[in-house]
């Protein structure tokens, strides 16, 4: 796991654990001139989380007189919360400091929150500004048995002959989207549904031949992206890249698409393919994936 990662998912899942802390809090406090407002306990969050924005540590670990001092509860009440969170294991305490920090399940709570984050509002910028580098078409979409549905798309240059909008529902086998998104099930669920289903051409270039796909997904699954050249509409051409959530599951796919009279087969390859999956990568991470692994933390 890289540090920036690990700091994001500490400060998510601190920032979760201390909304439920300081709900509690107030329950305790309620009516009780020691009760402290919302706007004085905001800093302690970060403060107390050890993250910066996700730049790096601060002032952690804390006694527990700091975090009585920073939150305004009193200690009686500071104790017996830091004692059910380190039973928990959402605190660490040292037993020669007798300093806390956040434990191992702050980062369950982190990567949830991460996970949690909706693909379509995490992609959306990343769209945007791949949509105005290569001057095209750009899509997100989800895997739906063996349809593509799409869910956002940013237009550049009118598409001739493809009206898609929300919602809009194509055939996985002969779109980009779709053999992004099926190449990287596993292969039992692969077999599953295509043994389910109809593989019916669009066009004469369609992959309706289940060997001749089969072998088409193990090459998108090695270089990783998707190429559909004129198999969903004559005419044409898109590259797309599987989405990856923080599980190491694939979650969606982006695709850029455009007339074959503007996108050659050498500039879809050589161009297209790269800055979509460079995109889908930093979609990827906005989700919480790390291609250095997933770290699975035991419950």
């Amino acid at each position: 796991m890289t540090r920036t990662r690990l700091a994001k998912s500490v400060f998510y899942g601190v920032a979760l654990l201390f909304s439920f802390v300081l709900a509690v809090s107030n329950a305790f406090a309620n009516g009780s001139t020691e009760k402290s407002s919302t706007s004085s306990k905001a800093p302690t969050l970060v403060w107390f989380s050890g993250v910066d924005g996700g730049k790096g540590p601060k002032e952690v670990p804390l006694f527990e007189d700091a975090i009585v001092k920073a939150t305004g509860i009193n200690k009686t009440t500071v104790f017996r919360m830091v004692t059910t969170l380190e039973d928990a294991g959402y605190l660490m305490r040292n037993p020669e400091t007798r300093r806390y920090r956040p434990g191992v399940r702050v980062l369950q709570l982190g990567f949830t929150a991460i996970s949690g984050l909706d693909v379509r509002q995490a992609a959306r910028p990343y769209l945007e500004q791949l949509s105005q580098q290569v001057g095209e078409t750009v899509s997100l979409s989800v895997l739906d048995g063996m349809e593509v549905v799409y869910i956002d798309r940013v237009r550049n240059r009118q598409i001739v002959g493809v009206v898609l909008g929300m919602g809009s529902r194509l055939p996985a086998h002969c779109a980009s989207m779709g053999k992004a998104m099926l190449a990287h099930l596993t292969p039992a669920e692969l077999q599953r549904r295509l043994d389910q289903a109809e593989l019916k051409p669009c066009t004469p270039k369609s992959l309706a031949d289940r060997t001749a796909l089969e072998a088409d997904l193990a090459v998108v699954r090695e270089r990783g992206f998707a190429i559909n050249d004129e198999e969903l509409e004559i005419g044409l051409r898109a590259a797309a890249a599987p989405i990856w959530d923080s599980s190491g599951q694939v979650v969606a796919a982006a695709n850029i698409t455009g007339s074959a009279a503007m996108i050659s087969r050498e500039r879809l390859v050589n161009e297209l393919a790269p800055a979509v999956k460079e995109t889908a990568s930093k979609i990827s991470q906005s989700l919480g994936y790390s291609v250095e692994g997933i770290i699975q933390i035991g419950t």
